[in-house]
């Protein structure tokens, strides 16, 4: 299991907008603004909430569609990290949430590409 660095705190995503959705068989990507190579690849479970509402929860890979397709355009107001779950939330605009979740099965939970450095958690 791979965790992030201490030193990441998300704030290089602070104020961007998620400008990409990109469907892969077994991930899906978050491209956002200003800096094109700023990317969060998902490879595992992921939570979409729309307030308190869960609006998707997926578990597994391949997936045919994806209401993250309503994320283009919402801009992250919140990064937050739980480190003890090794988790990522990205509270959006619209009051809409990304949470991913790492999983315990051995393989990549997400990966985040700041234009320098691929994180692989």
């Amino acid at each position: 299991m791979h965790y992030l660095p201490d030193s990441f705190d998300g704030s290089l995503f602070l104020g961007t907008e998620i400008e990409l959705v990109c469907f892969f068989p077994f991930s899906i990507a978050l491209g956002f603004s200003g800096d094109t190579s700023k990317w969060i690849q998902i490879e595992s479970e992921w939570i979409l909430r729309c307030g308190n509402e869960v609006l998707e929860h997926i578990t597994e890979f391949p997936i045919q569609s994806s209401k993250l397709l309503s994320t283009i355009g919402k801009k992250v107001l919140k990064f937050d990290i739980n480190r003890e779950k090794n988790n990522i939330l990205l509270h959006l605009d619209s009051d809409m949430s990304i949470e991913v979740v790492d999983t315990p099965n051995g393989y990549e939970t997400y990966k985040i590409d700041d234009g320098e450095q691929d994180i692989i958690v």
